[in-house]
């Protein structure tokens, strides 16, 4: 074990004790080694006491951090930032990647130059970033062969066995997106190829998914011999290196990529994505801006690090260390020429750009939410334009719009047919960029066939639940969706609308949002939609009432389907509807049995007003909208209906600690002292705890 002490701005903001490690392979030989830093209960705390060591992260409760040496930048391929610089450069790309920090180090009191702080890249970093316990996850490493270091390797073999297999397969692409994020995957390689790491395809490889239907995806890490002439050349084919046994321990690691390349849906995402990566993402601006932004911030830093390179064992030329930091620049500026050569080559490219156009027309002028794919990746609006290189294919998917069907699809004005003459109704085009412009127009109608769910019901509604578990094991506050038809309704595409907020969460496409026939599904109001297709991005407030609503986009209209009003409520309790679908609305409270034991009369998944208190004596428990009802939350009592009514709190000793006119038909009182209370309101009288 060791003492842990973070200083910032000279103030001493963490000091605890903690354990610690050497990491690292080849760069163990370094006087400065890279660090593993663990918080555990063993040690004293098992979470870190600082809460905001990196800035761009939203996580506070860090229970492992990593102290890195700058890996091969340490002394062969400075500068020590450069796994930072590269990593910087994929923001606001699909990965998942380490935060960093520039630290000084000193170890026993005695300086070892700067170092970089980062988030570590096992079981914890899928803890901070997603909340996922390690008993909820699957995580391999790569390094010549994969090595699972938490749950199984099951879902990794069984995707290696898919695509080894099934690359050829019409909706190969459709299936491998179930068992990785290739989003992610292909913005992962694309950053590797770019900066030509070639200290990685069979090493420095890290992935994991969640558990029960969780997606594979990578973390960027250790990409220090990118961006450097001395380990890769500018020239270098990184989908070669990545495709094609060049020397490589294993080709095991590249059969993912090998397979996938011979999928002509993936092979074309992969090039649009690249392409577009290359025109927006790593620009000579960005380049510039990200490098001198990190160079001037560890420029003062480096200076004494260099000035005690007798005793760090790293190069002690500042002159030396700043050509360093510019032939990095440079690599990154000039990479791109030669790897949209060697992409044309790969794909039979030509130089010629082709302008393509996307339109989308509806019926009398109608502009409803219009989504489509394009060599599948998603765009938006019935007006799209962008370009291409000649003999680039182009596919064009449309996300049709409900209520609406293909009538036909026009290429440069030119009405599509089949093989037999008749007009192409397929929910997909595929050509190829080889003229100057490249206009490809749907037609739509409206379909008569697509009808709105009229059973569609908002059912039940609990802001305070303490007891039903979510996929992930959590207690979140839950909506439930009621459909009292005899089919099954997708409900991708809806929208849940919390009024009262102003926020829209819309449900994505998942097999998981099926709401059966006559049965029900709940989503969680926990403000966590990355966590799955089920979970809203708002939470409920148990204090508050809110209006719920559940909406459609038809014919170009929002159309709302239903609506429910929570009331507040004490915890496990829930409202909503008296019976599943009815108009009228109950407050689903607990009470007891005759032998003291508590019902719950909330009923998640179950029909509503199936579990009721057993006498007379709790009929009150069932608060309808019009009846007065009082509860606790927190240190404040809430009155519910008893607008103009004369609101008493008396003490468990009598005593008044209250006395006031209800103004409104949610009116509350704060109650500083914890205790039991009673509140007489007019003639009424109940009991209530305030915590």
């Amino acid at each position: 074990s060791a003492n842990f002490e973070y200083m910032l701005d000279g103030k001493v903001v963490d000091n605890q004790e903690v354990e610690i490690g050497v990491y690292g392979g080849c760069t163990r030989i370094h006087v400065g080694k890279s660090l593993k830093i663990k918080a555990n209960k063993r040690s004293g705390k098992n979470k870190m006491n600082y809460t905001s060591f990196f800035t761009n992260r939203s996580y506070k409760k860090y229970k492992s951090l990593a102290l890195r040496n700058g890996g091969n930048g340490y002394s062969y391929v400075q500068p020590r930032w450069r796994d930072m610089f590269i990593q910087s450069l994929a923001d606001g790309m699909n990965i998942d990647k380490q935060a960093a920090q520039p630290v000084s180090f000193y170890f026993n009191g005695e300086y070892y130059g700067m170092m970089i702080l980062t988030e570590r890249t096992d079981e914890d970093f899928v803890y901070h970033n997603y909340g996922l316990d390690e008993e909820e996850i699957d995580m391999l490493v790569g390094n010549g062969s994969y090595v699972c270091e938490v749950g199984t390797r099951e879902a990794y073999d069984n995707m290696i066995t898919y695509v080894s297999k099934k690359y050829s397969d019409d909706d190969f692409y459709d299936v491998l997106n179930t068992h990785m994020d290739i989003d992610e995957f292909v913005d992962y390689q694309i950053i590797q190829q770019y900066v030509g790491n070639t200290d990685w395809v069979t090493n420095n490889i890290k992935l994991w998914r969640k558990h029960d239907g969780g997606r594979f995806r990578w973390i960027l890490y250790d990409t220090d011999f990118g961006l450097s002439p001395r380990s890769t050349a500018l020239d270098t084919n990184m989908l070669d290196f990545t495709t094609k046994t060049i020397k490589t321990q294993s080709s095991k690691p590249l059969i993912l990529m090998q397979s996938c390349m011979k999928n002509e849906d993936f092979r074309w995402k992969f090039l649009d994505q690249y392409l577009d990566r290359l025109e927006n993402q790593f620009t000579d601006e960005k380049i510039d801006t990200k490098l001198d932004s990190i160079w001037n911030m560890t420029e003062y830093e480096m200076c004494a690090t260099v000035k005690h390179s007798d005793l760090l064992d790293c190069p002690g030329n500042f002159d030396k260390y700043h050509d360093e930091i510019e032939t990095m620049r440079s690599f990154a500026k000039e990479r791109k020429k030669y790897v949209i050569s060697q992409l044309k080559k790969e794909f039979g490219l030509g130089d010629d750009v082709v302008s393509v156009k996307i339109r989308a027309v509806f019926p009398n002028n109608e502009t409803p939410d219009f989504k489509f794919l394009l060599n599948k990746r998603e765009f938006s609006g019935v007006k799209y334009n962008t370009s291409r290189y000649s003999n680039e294919r182009v596919k064009v998917e449309p996300i049709i719009p409900y209520g609406y069907k293909i009538l036909r699809w026009e290429v440069n004005n030119e009405m599509v047919t089949n093989e037999k003459g008749n007009k192409y109704l397929e929910n997909y085009l595929s050509t190829v960029a080889n003229s100057e412009e490249l206009k490809v127009t749907i037609y739509f109608e409206h379909d008569p066939s697509c009808t709105l769910p009229d059973n569609l019901f908002l059912n039940e509604i609990c802001a305070s639940n303490q007891s039903v578990l979510d996929e992930n094991g959590e207690t979140s506050d839950w909506i439930e969706i009621y459909n009292g038809g005899d089919k099954d309704v997708d409900i991708a595409g809806m929208t849940v609308v919390n009024e009262t907020k102003g926020v829209t969460c819309t449900i994505p496409s998942d097999k998981a949002v099926m709401v059966p026939a006559f049965g029900y599904k709940l989503l969680w109001a926990d403000k966590n939609p990355e966590l799955g297709p089920l979970h809203l991005n708002f939470k409920l407030s148990v204090a508050v009432p809110e209006t719920i609503t559940l909406r459609k986009n038809y014919l170009d209209k929002d159309v709302e389907l239903s609506r429910i009003m929570s009331t507040p409520h004490n915890p496990d309790e829930s409202y909503g509807r008296e019976s599943d679908g009815s108009t009228s609305m109950k407050l689903f409270a607990k009470c007891s049995d005759d032998e003291g034991k508590e019902i719950v009369t909330s009923t998640p998944l179950s029909a509503n007003g199936s579990v009721i208190c057993p006498s007379s004596d709790f009929v009150d428990t069932y608060t309808t909208l019009s009846e007065k009802h009082v509860f606790s939350s927190g240190k404040q009592i809430y009155v519910q209906n008893a607008k103009d009514s004369n609101v008493r709190v008396y003490s468990i000793l009598g005593n008044v600690v209250a006395d006031k006119k209800a103004d409104s038909n949610l009116f509350d009182l704060n109650i500083p002292v914890p205790g039991i209370y009673l509140v007489k309101v007019d003639s009424e009288i109940w009991k209530v705890v305030v915590e």
